[in-house]
């Protein structure tokens, strides 16, 4: 029976790789949010007016049945 030869995994560069991916994914979703701004701002203003009680606009009146 030969001995078993113990593999020992250097978990540094798995430290390291995965930090890398990380910083990767944060760069990449940064630069989501910065090019789709306009897109996030209307979003988060709809958001807000939804939240508070809005006035009844143009297009209330135009489908609201007469």
């Amino acid at each position: 029976m030969g001995e078993v030869e113990e593999i020992r995994y250097d978990t540094r560069v798995g430290a390291r790789w995965l930090v890398l991916f990380l910083w990767a994914l944060v760069v990449m979703m940064a630069l989501q949010v910065v090019l789709s701004w306009r897109n996030l701002e209307s979003l988060l203003l709809t958001g807000l007016n939804v939240a508070r009680p809005r006035r009844p606009g143009i297009n209330d009146l135009m489908t609201t049945p007469r």
